[in-house]
């Protein structure tokens, strides 16, 4: 068809003006070109655009598809969030009634442990102070008696006059031979 239309512009063209005609005709010419090579290019490429219009199109109703799914996610959070924060304060009031039993059970837990410790450093205080105990009453004893002895000497040596040191010496001394001669009999 195009090809039937091209004679008729170039015979259409006056040659009366040389100057008119040939600016015309390029003009004519160009725009001849133009059709003829988009066009061409057109019929040539048909195919392959009509193919990527139609994967265009494709991709372009998926991204609607995934679009319109993500929108109604989230409108469904949106929901949730709002009717969250319609609740909040109720949440918050269990979270307080909450935090407060765990916190009284807390205490007591710590009470108990405190008491627990408590009893713990009694009794090691006992046993230290047992131990105290022993050890000075030992201490006490050995001191009354290192007492008790220099006592008992400066007593012996007031009440010992040599004179009488002689009689103890002497009557020890008669007994030990009584002795030895019961023995010496048997």
């Amino acid at each position: 068809m195009l090809f039937g239309i091209l004679p008729l512009f170039l015979f259409m063209m006056a040659p009366e003006s040389s100057q008119h005609s040939s600016s015309g005709a390029v003009m004519i010419g160009k725009v001849l070109n133009f059709i003829i090579l988009f066009g061409g290019l057109g019929f040539l490429l048909r195919k392959a655009i009509r193919d990527f219009l139609e994967a265009k199109a494709r991709q372009i109703s998926q991204e609607l598809k995934e679009a319109a799914q993500w929108r109604q996610e989230w409108q469904e959070k949106r929901e949730e969030i709002t009717s969250r924060l319609a609740k909040l304060d109720e949440e918050l009031i269990k979270i307080r009634q909450e935090s407060a039993r765990q916190a009284e059970i807390r205490k007591k837990e710590i009470i108990k442990l405190a008491q627990q410790e408590a009893e713990r450093v009694k009794a090691l205080t006992r046993k230290e102070i047992e131990w105290l105990y022993q050890k000075n009453l030992l201490h006490l004893k050995e001191y009354a008696a290192e007492m008790a002895i220099q006592l008992a000497r400066k007593k012996i040596k007031e009440a010992l006059s040599p004179e009488r040191h002689r009689q103890i010496v002497a009557k020890s001394i008669s007994s030990l031979g009584k002795l030895y001669e019961k023995f010496v009999d048997r």
